[in-house]
């Protein structure tokens, strides 16, 4: 009886390894915009923390990005501007007219919602 035959590239035997063939993979998405993303967060910011200096500062950023495309996709430059232009009118057009009380920072609207939750 013959013996068993061992499969081809059978580690065991140096002869007969062959070398793994490597998977051709497409390009991936290149990296991210990291200046569309800085801006996306400079805006929030100056929305949360009510900073004109933040927006400002994700407006210029924002700029550099568009500037700085050089064929690139515009996709991340266009997402980012709709944050900036809300930062730009959540800063500096304030409350509408018509609203008495408006809590003027963020901590004032916190403890006035605790406040209506808890009935004080």
């Amino acid at each position: 009886m013959a013996p068993p035959t061992l499969p081809t590239g059978d580690p065991r035997r140096p002869a007969e390894a062959r070398p793994h063939p490597t998977a051709r993979s497409l390009p991936a998405d290149g990296a991210p915009d990291l200046r569309s993303m800085l801006a996306t967060l400079l805006a929030v910011a100056a929305i949360l923390g009510k900073v004109k200096a933040a927006a400002w500062g994700a407006a210029l950023v924002l700029a550099s990005a568009a500037a700085n495309l050089h064929g690139k996709e515009l996709g991340p430059v266009v997402s980012a501007l709709p944050a900036v232009g809300f930062a730009f009118v959540a800063i500096y057009r304030g409350p509408p007219a018509g609203v008495v009380g408006a809590p003027a920072s963020p901590r004032e609207a916190f403890t006035a919602l605790l406040g209506r939750l808890t009935g004080r």
